[in-house]
């Protein structure tokens, strides 16, 4: 049997399961994976920087846009063109009343009722 005086010389050991290293390293890991959560969602939520279209579709565009205007200007000239000539066509003198004939009589009409 063990007695009460053996145990008082060795003393009362606590158990341990870490060490003071263990534990540091541990937290360590923790803070690491925490960090790397926290890098991927602030990535997930960070507005992705505009891509400035290629110089080729930039070029594109601004001939497009030349072309439009091209056409836009061409069917301008052509309204104007048209105005003109129905202008130059039509007589510059106002024909005068007495010179139309007189609009041939009116036709009797019977509806039978």
């Amino acid at each position: 049997m063990v007695t009460s005086d053996s145990i008082g010389k060795q003393g009362k050991k606590g158990k341990r399961f870490l060490d003071q290293s263990d534990a540091l390293k541990l937290a360590a890991s923790i803070v690491e994976t925490r960090e790397k959560k926290i890098q991927t969602s602030a990535k997930k939520h960070q507005q992705p920087t505009q891509v400035q279209g290629t110089p080729k579709k930039n070029s594109l565009k601004a001939k497009l846009k030349e072309i439009k205007a091209q056409i836009a200007s061409d069917k301008a000239l052509l309204k104007k063109n048209k105005a003109r000539i129905r202008k130059e066509a039509t007589p510059q003198t106002p024909v005068l009343l007495a010179e139309k004939k007189d609009p041939p009589p009116l036709k009797k009409r019977v509806s039978f009722a």
